[in-house]
């Protein structure tokens, strides 16, 4: 069969049904496709404890539209597969289908689930996000293992590492820019996003502007 690879955490909102649409490079005749989260992650998003390499879902492929700088994919009817590894080496993959068992219990309870997203997991769903979830977190950085390990499992401790982290980054570049640079990434920012990187830049001046009151 043949598979897409994805990169995380485009890949498990694919599966999930949180979205449809997606641009990618590549280009397919098939008209359902294995879907396959990639071993890199999308760069600013928060992807811990998803499962990396491994086959999520079998979806059906809508439509593929020729765009400018590839074609647009939709995909829709996801159906749940046992997590098998895959070697992601190209974005176009062929599968084994022998290897592809679909968990038609968690499918069925995530077509219902879909119809209310904000609910739980219902039993057989759950099971299933469980063992990807028991994967992702051996993936885990060692950083990141050795905050669940102190915390006993505390995912909000790793949480709030990640974004720690990642905004202080992202806040040391802000403070870096001239003002017409400041100006024209602003201009090119999500709202929501920008509001998030300006608090992050503000707490890190306010702790440059601390240490050197120590000094």
């Amino acid at each position: 069969m043949q598979a897409i690879v994805i990169p995380q955490p485009w890949a498990n909102d694919l599966v999930l049904g949180k979205f449809t649409e997606i641009d990618l490079a590549v280009t397919t005749q098939a008209s359902e496709i294995l879907l396959v989260s990639g071993n890199e992650e999308v760069s600013g998003e928060y992807a811990l404890g998803l499962a990396k390499g491994y086959a999520l879902g079998i979806l059906r492929v809508k439509s593929i539209t020729p765009t400018a700088t590839g074609f647009e994919w939709v995909l829709d009817s996801p159906r749940l597969v046992a997590p098998f590894a895959v070697a992601t080496d190209a974005d176009l993959l062929e599968v084994d289908e022998a290897l592809i068992h679909e968990n038609f219990p968690a499918t069925v309870e995530l077509e219902d689930w879909m119809a209310h997203p904000g609910e739980a997991f219902p039993p057989a769903l759950q099971t299933h996000a469980d063992a990807l979830l028991a994967i992702g977190t051996q993936q885990l950085p060692s950083d990141y293992q050795a905050i669940l390990t102190a915390t006993n499992g505390d995912w909000e401790a790793v949480d709030a590492a990640w974004y720690e982290h990642e905004y202080a980054e992202q806040a040391a570049i802000l403070s870096s820019l001239s003002d017409e640079e400041f100006a024209a990434l602003q201009a090119q920012t999500d709202a929501d996003e920008w509001a998030e990187l300006v608090a992050a830049r503000a707490l890190l001046l306010k702790g440059m502007e601390d240490e050197q009151g120590n000094d």
